[in-house]
């Protein structure tokens, strides 16, 4: 059973030095981190089709 609680993803975010603007602080690529993490969940827990996920655009969580 899924269920989400207000929190803050506190995991390793590792990112690409070419890719990351320099002044992005961790604070704020965890809250984006976090925020992805939520919408994924309201996805998982909505059951959405392929149809409606072909019409959103995808969301990715970089490892």
């Amino acid at each position: 059973v899924l269920e989400w609680r207000d929190g803050y993803y506190n995991g390793e975010i590792k990112t690409t030095k070419i890719v990351q603007a320099l002044d992005i602080k961790a604070d704020k690529v965890g809250l984006q981190r976090s925020e992805q993490l939520r919408e994924l969940y309201k996805s998982l827990l909505g059951g959405e089709s392929t149809d409606q996920q072909l019409k959103r655009p995808s969301i990715a969580l970089s490892p």
